[in-house]
């Protein structure tokens, strides 16, 4: 029989347990018969083996380009991380400077609207000031004109001419 990796039976052999040291004794048998095989096998049947060996080493190389394709998506993943950092970071610079625009426009037009207002407070007064000049022209006509035509009432009433002239 061929040497076991398992215990010696006299070790697994219990005398208060008949029927279990017999199932104990029958799977060491039967796994030492199975090695035995096993080792004829090899011995007797290298291709056998080398398929085995060559079947392994498939498993093998599928397993290593996993793991490199493992690896390169992490280190892809990686670098859309750092990209994606970079892209947010670029976006808070154009917010904070949109914001900034938006904050001198906003001042701009304040300005603006500011000084759009006291040009219509001035406009309001020059209009105030020429309705006034006009309505002191319209009184100086209208003075003027009753003037014209009390002296033309006078002359026609006296018959002489009262004009300065």
């Amino acid at each position: 029989m061929a040497a076991s990796s398992f215990a010696h039976p006299a070790t697994l052999v219990n005398p208060e347990r008949p029927m279990a040291n017999a199932w104990i004794e029958a799977l060491i048998h039967a796994q030492a018969d199975k090695t035995s095989k096993l080792e004829v096998a090899y011995k007797s049947e290298p291709g056998g083996m080398i398929n085995f060996e060559r079947n392994l080493q498939e498993k093998g190389t599928r397993l290593e380009a996993f793991v490199d394709v493992e690896q390169s998506w992490t280190t892809k993943r990686e670098t859309l991380k750092v990209r994606l950092g970079e892209v947010e970071r670029l976006l808070v610079l154009e917010w904070s400077s949109c914001d900034a625009n938006k904050s001198i426009l906003q001042s701009d037009l304040d300005a603006t609207q500011e000084e759009m207002s006291q040009i219509k407070k001035i406009e309001a007064k020059s209009f105030q000031k020429y309705e006034k000049e006009i309505a002191g022209l319209q009184q100086l006509y209208q003075e003027d004109i009753v003037q014209k035509n009390s002296h033309e009432y006078l002359d026609g009433y006296t018959g002489q001419d009262h004009h300065d002239g």
